[in-house]
């Protein structure tokens, strides 16, 4: 079997949140948005 690949598939995940976390601290997301985009 032979595979032949041109380019790339990148995916972003972007999360909305109050504010950055801190050190040891575990928070929950307001907001999720899916990017992606083929190279």
């Amino acid at each position: 079997m032979k595979i032949l690949n041109f380019g790339s598939l990148n995916v972003d995940y972007v999360y909305e949140v109050e504010h950055f976390v801190s050190p040891g601290e575990t928070i929950s997301s307001n907001d999720r948005c899916c990017s992606h985009s083929c190279i």
